[in-house]
């Protein structure tokens, strides 16, 4: 993102605008009219004042690498949902205890992520949701209503069910995948399996590596913690090994 800001020679700070969307190597600032403190760009600037103008232009990498997070996370979150009511419809509570379950015991769920997501796969069409009657005095409001999948809901999980990239290999997906195994294909049972093996593979290479290059300069604490790393990976390697061959034909 882009941003202009002005500043005199006495330190007077002028406000900061956004100029992602003009070309700067045609922008006039005359044109823009910004108005800074006792001056008008228009006009000829006082002759008491100096203004300094200075173009910012911020590192958007991390804002990316952020959104990319958030929206894996996101679908991840969906495919639980949506893998949930698979087996049938649900009211809020149940439906996040069904959705813990899928996504293993060491991830959490809470209603504060939940219903907003529940939310907008109502507003979609992905879900549609009932009343399921009155609640003892005290209980939330939002327990009552009932959440099913509409046939819109049913092909997107299948959709999302029948996607064997690289996003279905990492940490947080690849245990809820496991999970849903069973109503996914066996072709892309495999593909993920293999997938995820091979990232494993290059991950316990890149730690070895790590571990002989700083073999003298950690301590004893740091260098059991690498070995319990190692050993945890290659685990699962040869139990991805193993589910793969009998996966296969």
């Amino acid at each position: 993102m882009t941003f202009l800001s002005g500043e005199s020679e006495r330190g007077e700070f002028a406000s900061i605008f956004d100029l992602g969307a003009f070309d700067l190597g045609a922008l006039d600032l005359g044109a823009l009219a910004l108005r800074m403190p006792g001056h008008n760009l228009r006009r000829k600037a006082p002759r008491n004042k100096v203004w300094i103008y200075r173009i910012d232009i911020t590192d958007s990498s991390r804002c990316r690498r952020e959104t990319s997070v958030a929206t894996k996370k996101k679908q991840v979150l969906e495919l639980a949902i949506l893998g949930a009511l698979s087996n049938g419809e649900a009211h809020g509570y149940e439906l996040r205890r069904r959705a813990v379950a899928l996504l293993g015991a060491v991830r959490t769920l809470s209603f504060g992520s939940l219903y907003p997501a529940l939310v907008e796969l109502t507003s979609i069409g992905f879900l549609e949701s009932d009343s399921a009657g009155a609640l003892p005095r005290g209980a939330n409001p939002r327990a009552r209503i009932v959440y099913r999948l509409t046939a819109d809901g049913k092909e997107r999980l299948s959709d999302l069910l029948g996607q064997a990239g690289p996003n279905a290999w990492e940490d947080d997906a690849f245990p809820l995948r496991v999970a849903l195994f069973g109503d996914t294909e066996q072709k892309v049972r495999v593909r993920i399996l293999e997938g995820r093996k091979h990232r494993l593979e290059e991950r316990l290479e890149n730690l070895r590596e790590s571990m002989v290059r700083g073999r003298e300069r950690v301590d004893v604490w740091t260098l059991e913690l690498q070995k319990h790393s190692e050993e945890a990976v290659e685990r699962e390697v040869r139990w991805l090994s193993e589910l793969i061959e009998e996966e296969k034909p």
